[in-house]
């Protein structure tokens, strides 16, 4: 019998901006469950590629397909609709604003008369951080009050209320505390415990081992490397992201 397509699937994606060529070829899967370290070194083509798998790249070449199937013209709205939600390193919270307007930033929930159903938000917001076990003061405190794993954790609690099935995270624990990582990690874990596939770009190596199914490794804009962590060794992962041979 033939081998069951994985959730995500990438093949051969090139892409240049002008003379510069960021991916060369690269193909890259991911299943439903699984958490997928993406590392390399500076301008490896990391982001570009995480950027292609959201729609908001355009690749000169290669396919994208979800559940077997290929998507045709890739856009941000086309590839949420098929579930990938992606969680920039910026975060683009909106500071000013409280938690819970935060999460339904957009999508606010509207009650009689076309009315912001204030009440209702807030419950929803507190239901959705416990469920994932996120902890905040209050969903009425501003986010720019918030710790940066805090403000971490609400980024991708608004991911999860569209339901993704990919989640992509670039560098969701730079610039974080030791008890600060733990806890976006931990949130890692919960998510994709409800079977959502994770790519995650990170820099923090300690990170890969303590949350990570599977690594891929990008060098100059090609994936050189891709081996389940159990039983890999720091240093083949180093020197994969230096380009040194196996």
């Amino acid at each position: 019998m033939p081998s069951m397509a994985a959730l995500v699937e990438m093949h051969a994606i090139v892409k240049s901006f002008g003379n510069h060529r960021v991916l060369g070829g690269v193909d890259l899967s991911v299943d439903a469950g699984e958490v997928l370290a993406l590392l390399g070194d500076n301008a490896a083509g990391k982001s570009t590629l995480m950027k292609v798998l959201s729609g908001a790249v355009v690749p000169d070449a290669g396919r994208v397909a979800i559940d077997g199937r290929e998507v045709t013209a890739p856009t941000p709205r086309r590839m949420r609709e098929l579930g990938v939600e992606m969680v920039y390193q910026d975060l683009s919270l909106c500071d000013t604003v409280d938690v819970a307007h935060n999460l339904f930033l957009g999508r606010e929930v509207v009650g009689r008369f076309g009315l912001m159903d204030e009440r209702a938000m807030h419950e929803r917001a507190a239901a959705l951080l416990g469920s994932l076990d996120i902890r905040v003061p209050s969903t009425r405190q501003r986010v720019d009050t918030l710790s940066g794993g805090q403000r971490q954790a609400i980024a991708v609690a608004r991911a999860v209320t569209f339901q993704p099935r990919v989640l992509i995270l670039d560098e969701p624990t730079s610039a974080l505390g030791v008890a600060e990582v733990e806890q976006v990690l931990s949130l890692i874990r919960r998510v994709r415990d409800q079977g959502v596939a994770i790519l995650f770009i990170t820099h923090r190596l300690q990170d890969v081992f303590s949350v990570a199914d599977r690594v891929a490794v990008l060098y100059e804009g090609r994936k050189v490397a891709d081996w389940p962590t159990a039983g890999l060794t720091l240093e083949r992962v180093v020197n994969a992201i230096v380009g040194k041979p196996a």
